[in-house]
């Protein structure tokens, strides 16, 4: 799934960002994740925080797939999706993949905590 978008975001062109967002990473605790996280990089799920701060770096001049990894999220059950951000782009390209899924768009800092408060989970 080819997009139209407005810079040359994950190519080799991002290398020099990458590199910082490298270094950056270095300076910071990532732990491994309680739930699965699919990488856009592999479009497989992921626990372990090596990996995931290297897919994070790798993201930066990989291409995305992002439908392959919503396809392994619908495989393998998944029946809700929440949109973190400004727009509902992401959700109609989630509903160009499978036409049931449920997604909810979440745009500010409050909903977030709304949402996980009701779902019994909370920030951390």
């Amino acid at each position: 799934m080819m997009l139209n978008v407005s810079g040359a975001f994950h190519s080799s062109l991002m290398e020099d960002a990458q590199t910082g967002l490298a270094e950056f990473l270095e300076t910071i605790e990532i732990r491994d994740a309680r739930i699965p996280v699919v990488s856009n990089v592999t479009a497989q799920p992921v626990t372990d925080a090596a990996e995931i701060r290297k897919n994070l770096v790798d993201q930066m001049t990989s291409p995305v797939r992002w439908a392959e990894s919503m396809q392994h999220l619908v495989a393998a059950g998944s029946l809700e999706y929440y949109e973190l951000g400004a727009g509902k782009v992401l959700r109609g390209l989630l509903r160009s993949i499978d036409r049931s899924a449920k997604c909810r768009t979440i745009g500010k800092p409050d909903e977030v905590e709304a949402v996980l408060a009701a779902a019994g989970g909370g920030v951390a």
